[in-house]
Formats: structure tokens, sequence, C-alpha cells
């Protein structure tokens, strides 16, 4: 009798610790619905540029002798970055806004384009450059839009987003997903904006992070994924002896059990 008591506990314990298979679900309370586009998502089209954001400018027109020079490798103001990796072979240049919100424009000089988007940006210079080229077209890209995500993920790591935003689910992919151990109820954002670093925690399980007002990044954001408590138990020098000691101890309970019958 002790010994099926005992065996009753062991068991009793070891599914109290096993974590829940809806733990593991995105979006587990989700149906057939539809979902408004939010302000947040209007938003997030327009990236905003900032003090130390990197743009990729090139200009094209119908004067091509004259283009090159707003295309030039020695642009004023002009550094390099690398995108999607640090690769020497996959380099774009790009203008550097400074402390000002400016960038060093050949012939237009210092260019304001602090709080503007990229479109924004375009539409400035094809303005400004009509008296010097004919029917010129800008097109801008921000080349140092990065996102940072560490923790219980495939591929920890820092990447640059090619394009103007980014989802949360959208940059858990390009780090291979969540590992089966990731808290997918509480992954942490932290975010720095204005001179204050603020923290938010985001609920993947819940079918809100879709219409929340963090689903999409900004530049500089860090995503950290924690650890469940299958992965801490796994890390636990007690669970790792756990499961030894129990079936010696059961076992020899058996035994004794037997032996006395």
């Amino acid at each position: 009798m002790k010994a099926k008591l005992w065996v009753l506990v062991v068991g009793l314990f070891v599914f109290s610790s096993c974590a829940r298979v809806e733990d593991y679900y995105y979006f587990s309370n989700v149906g057939n619905e539809e979902f408004a586009v939010s302000a947040a998502d209007s938003s997030a089209t327009k990236l905003n540029i900032l003090p130390g954001d990197q743009l990729s400018i090139v200009v094209s027109s119908s004067s091509p002798e004259i283009t090159v020079l707003f295309n030039s490798s020695n642009a004023g103001g002009s550094t390099m970055a690398a995108i999607n990796g640090s690769s020497s072979s996959n380099i774009v240049l790009g203008y550097l806004v400074d402390s000002n919100g400016d960038i060093a424009f050949p012939q237009l000089g210092n260019v304001k384009v602090i709080g503007l988007s990229t479109t924004q940006i375009q539409e400035l210079l094809e303005r400004d450059l009509e008296p010097l080229l004919k029917n010129a077209v800008v097109n801008v890209r921000h080349v140092n839009f990065r996102i940072s995500v560490l923790g219980e993920v495939n591929r920890p790591g820092i990447f640059n987003i090619p394009y103007d935003r980014c989802s949360v689910l959208q940059v858990l992919s390009m780090a291979g997903d969540l590992t089966i151990f990731g808290k997918r109820e509480s992954v942490l954002l932290i975010r720095e904006s204005q001179g204050k670093r603020t923290t938010t925690r985001l609920n993947l399980n819940d079918k809100s992070i879709l219409t929340d007002s963090n689903f999409y990044l900004k530049n500089g954001d860090v995503l950290y994924v924690e650890p469940n408590r299958t992965r801490v138990n796994q890390s636990s020098t007690f669970f790792q002896v756990w499961p030894t000691v129990t079936s010696a101890v059961t076992l020899l309970i058996l035994v004794l059990n037997n032996l006395k019958n």
C-alpha cells in the first residue's frame, strides 16, 4: 500500500511540473475574425527618421552624366553599412543623419530630414533637385533599421530590416521562431525613445497582440524571450537528479514490499 501511495505522489508531482499544451500555441483564442487596421498600423508605415539613422538615397534622371554625381561613392557625408550581415560583399552606401537631423547631400548642402518618413524625404529631394535635374526620381531606404532578438529563439542575433516596417512576428521568424522552451505569454520588448528606456510584455498567446500598438517594432528595439518552467527545470541540478532518485526509491520500496510479502 505504501508503495502504491509513493508512486501516486511521484506521478502527481511529475504531472504538475508539465506545461499545458496551450502554452505553446500562438493566438490560442483567435477564431475566424477580421481585425480593423489600427492607428498603430498606419503610423508604422511612416518610420520617422532620427539622428544616427542611415539612408540609402539613389537618384535617377534623364541626364545620367549629371545623376552620377549624386550617386557617387564619395558623396559628402556618406558612410557604409552592411545589410543582413557584416560581409563587405554586401555593402550599401548611405547618408548618415547627424545630431542636428541633417544629411549632407551633393549640390543641396545640409537637408533637414529628422522626423520625416522615407516617402517624405523622397518627395523633398525630388522637389529640391528639380532645378538641377530633369525628371529626377529619388529612391530612399532606411538601411540601419535593426532589431535585436535574444533568449529562447533558434537564431538569436541583430537583424537588419530591409523595409520600412517590421512586426513582432516577422522578426521572430527571422530569428528562427521561438524554441519549445520560450515563454510565449511574456515576450519582453525593450525600447529606447526620446532619452527614455521602456519595457513592455507581449503575449503571443492572445489575439490582442494583433492590434497592440507594439505589434510593429521600431529601430533599435530589443526582444527577449524568457525560458519557460520546463527549461528552468532542465537546468536545475535538483530536477536533473530528481528522476533518478525517485526511480531508485520507488524500486527500493517495491523490492522491500515484495520481500515482506
